[in-house]
């Protein structure tokens, strides 16, 4: 994979990262289980208009991890959203990671 190629050194510290996790929290992740990042980009200014990420789970990641790569005061939005109880709102700073279950937790992004 592309990334895994180009960033190897950041690959390896989000792995690290969510396997952490996973087993400080949760005990999910068995041996076998092959990680993989996916990268997305959301670009307002290619997108040509606001975006949002409606409900969703994320099908067959045992730990999904979100990262906000981009000061929060240059864009409107990008508030990560679960469903549980009242709405429940993570705002992220740049640098922060949210760490959920991606495959049983429905969470959106405004």
């Amino acid at each position: 994979d592309l990334f895994h190629q180009r960033q190897r050194e950041l690959f390896d510290r989000l792995i690290s990262a969510a396997w952490a996790v996973d087993r400080a929290l949760w005990n999910n992740i068995l041996e076998f289980v092959f990680p993989e990042i996916e990268y997305i980009e959301y670009d307002v200014k290619k997108l040509g208009r606001p975006g949002a990420i409606s409900r969703h789970t994320d099908n067959d990641s045992l730990v999904t991890m979100v990262v906000l790569l981009s000061d929060p005061s240059q864009f409107v939005g990008g508030v990560n959203c679960f469903e549980g109880g009242p709405t429940r709102e993570v705002p992220l700073k740049a640098g922060d990671a949210v760490f959920f279950y991606g495959h049983l937790c429905h969470h959106w992004i405004t």
